[in-house]
């Protein structure tokens, strides 16, 4: 896989995970 790519996708990853994480604070805050 080019480099270029891998690095793309790391960056959806975190973005991605980022999200995931503000969403659970979010459900937890209010659970």
């Amino acid at each position: 896989m080019p480099l270029k790519l891998d690095e793309i996708d790391k960056k959806i990853l975190r973005s991605l995970l980022e999200d995931c994480r503000r969403s659970y604070r979010a459900v937890a805050e209010e659970a």
